[in-house]
């Protein structure tokens, strides 16, 4: 614990993933110990607490209430471009929600998962309002069954990738207009994604 605060108290952290009262009492230890956190976040975590520096740790998605282990691990795997969504083969990054919802593995990354990761921040790097983010699961989900049903087809006339109708059809349309969450909204959200 003196040695190695971020190794420790992120193992600790991890073995603790379902009780969020007992990683409240850890991550409280932790802080005082002059650990920080970074924050959920889609494109850099993973199912459990990982130490990133000597007094930081990566917050891990597995403790996001209403995820799941096979979700997250999902979740990776498209993003090192193994996943089964229909750009699955790309990884990288996720660039937008729309991206990702192309790219992850829909029957293992359900909707109730993506609310989870959005209401504790997990897509705040992408889309810092979650109001909108929120709004737009089921449009993202819609779009990428429709690129994904679009990919193998093509049409008597196409002239190829570079048509402006085809061009049209994969471009992501924009996040549905919400009003934006007050602070007390935000929190309450956080807490019931991830427990304190």
């Amino acid at each position: 614990k003196v040695h190695h605060p971020a190794e420790f108290m992120a193992a600790n952290m991890t073995i603790e993933l379902d009780d969020t009262d007992k990683l409240r009492v850890l991550w409280a230890d932790a802080r005082r110990f002059g650990v920080s956190f970074e924050p959920p976040d889609v494109n850099r975590g993973t199912w459990r607490f990982e130490p990133v520096q000597r007094r930081c740790i990566r917050y891990g998605l597995g403790a996001i209430k209403g995820t799941g282990q096979g979700a997250i691990e999902a979740i990776v795997a498209a993003r090192e471009g193994q996943g089964a969504g229909s750009r699955g083969a790309e990884g990288g990054p996720f660039r937008s929600l729309f991206d990702f919802a192309a790219r992850v593995d829909r029957q293992r990354v359900n909707k109730r998962v993506v609310e989870a990761l959005i209401k504790a921040g997990a897509f705040d790097a992408l889309h810092p309002d979650r109001a909108s983010t929120l709004a737009s699961v089921g449009l993202a989900f819609d779009w990428a069954d429709t690129q994904a049903a679009n990919e193998h087809q093509g049409g008597l006339f196409d002239f190829g990738p570079d048509d402006d109708q085809h061009a049209a059809s994969t471009r992501e349309p924009p996040l549905v207009a919400a009003e934006p969450w007050g602070v007390r909204e935000r929190l309450k959200l956080e807490k019931t994604a991830i427990g304190f």
